[in-house]
């Protein structure tokens, strides 16, 4: 059976972390890339996304992934956008 778990993201001015949490709250998976670097946010998403990928491919246990969050400076909840971020 596989194991429930949620990915988080948490981009800093620096890095963006990211983990994978099971409802207990075991990290199971944690690793982090720069946020610096990338000339557009596309270019960054899709650095996020391949390292995201390979590093789930590493892992020995089968995972079913519930949800994902992102924490960012200046998130806004309503619309779904970070907004002026002082540090980004």
């Amino acid at each position: 059976m596989a194991l429930e778990v949620v990915l988080g993201i948490d981009i800093g001015g620096t890095f963006t972390k990211i983990g994978l949490v099971d409802r207990s709250g075991s990290i199971h998976f944690e690793d982090e890339i720069s946020t610096r670097g990338y000339k557009t946010i596309e270019k960054f998403i899709v650095a996020l996304h391949a390292h995201v990928m390979k590093s789930l491919e590493t892992l020995e246990s089968t995972f079913l992934l519930l949800g994902i969050g992102v924490g960012a400076p200046n998130g806004n909840y309503y619309e779904g956008t970070i907004e002026n971020a002082p540090n980004l």
